[in-house]
């Protein structure tokens, strides 16, 4: 009998370099901080793709070979990247904050679509020096693999307080519907009473004996300890190719400030539809203080009225170390 030699994962010539992310936290901000970024010049359309954020945990926990990991990354990039460019998946759905119809100049993405030379298209792209601009959940523990596999990769990270986001959380049931609701597109692990996020492994003992608002705490911190410790390990070089931005400084706070040092990060300049944008976004936000907000939808709450409604609900333990992570957040002392 012949015996094959082993068959080894070879590399090709990567199609897509200038790569770009916009990361954070489900619920966090950074559909609004994508559509802001495609206000710049040199950006192509935002992208969202579950798989390439479900990839870098994967090889983390050592359940796919890394040299594998970072082809198939690499693979999907350049496929998803050189689609857009002919224009076989554009969002036409109107009322998605990726649809197409929301990018400036959407038009001339149209128009491109047209083009019977696939390649004219990538010529062009490739002259321009455009970012290919993808939207990422939960990415900067693990971000460690794109950095390895795209030198030139810049990351646009959004924070946001977590009593914020533990609250929208709950207002969705994730803590409920993890492992239960196939809409929940993560890939799960396999906890001691069923399917759990990939974050919740350090207690997937304890997970299903949570309450649901105190399984969405407990990944909360988790998730901002993880964030601190993956960012601290990264040499300079590389923490310079990421730029955090708080949601409160561009909603809220300082949104020129924000844009301008966006731009300067990105080598970019702003469209002149920059501002129709912001418009659009709502920003700069009127911000509800005090407990007394002016109504109660999730996007009119302050963050001190979200507090008390968790505190009714959550267990005293969690709830405590909750308040602990916003205070944290709000001396700078997270990440």
């Amino acid at each position: 009998m012949k015996v094959l030699k082993k068959i080894q994962i070879d590399s090709k010539p990567p199609l897509v370099k200038n790569l770009l992310f916009v990361e954070g936290f489900g619920r966090g901000g950074k559909l609004v901080l994508g559509n802001v970024i495609n206000g710049f010049d040199g950006v192509e359309p935002i992208q969202y793709y579950g798989l390439l954020e479900q990839l870098p945990f994967l090889e983390k926990f050592k359940l796919i070979d890394k040299k594998i990991t970072q082809e198939i990354i690499r693979c999907e990039v350049d496929t998803h990247c050189y689609e857009m460019l002919i224009g076989r998946n554009f969002n036409h759905r109107k009322y998605d904050g990726t649809a197409i119809a929301k990018v400036p100049n959407y038009k001339k993405y149209l128009e491109r679509s047209g083009e019977e030379d696939r390649d004219k298209n990538l010529k062009s792209f490739l002259k321009d020096n455009a970012y290919s601009f993808f939207m990422m959940h939960e990415l900067m523990p693990n971000i460690k693999i794109y950095f390895e596999t795209f030198p030139d990769l810049k990351v646009l990270s959004i924070k946001r307080n977590p009593v914020d986001i533990v609250y929208s959380w709950h207002k969705r049931d994730l803590g409920k519907r993890f492992g239960q609701d196939p809409k929940i597109f993560i890939v799960p692990i396999k906890g001691k009473g069923g399917p759990i996020p990939w974050y919740a492994h350090s207690f997937r003992e304890q997970y299903y004996s949570l309450s649901d608002l105190d399984r969405i705490i407990l990944c909360v911190q988790k998730l901002f300890a993880m964030y601190k410790n993956s960012y601290a390990k990264l040499p300079q070089k590389l923490k310079d190719r990421i730029l955090f931005v708080t949601f409160e400084d561009l909603i809220f706070r300082h949104p020129d400030q924000i844009i301008a040092k966006m731009g300067k990060f990105l080598q970019k300049k702003p469209l002149p539809e920059m501002a129709s944008i912001l418009k659009r976004e709502d920003i700069p936000r009127k911000a509800a203080h005090g407990q007394q907000c002016p109504r109660l939808e999730e996007k009119f709450m302050c963050t001190e009225c979200k507090a008390v409604e968790l505190k009714k609900i959550a267990s005293k333990k969690y709830f405590d170390g909750l308040i602990k992570l916003q205070k944290n957040y709000e001396t700078g002392k997270t990440y």
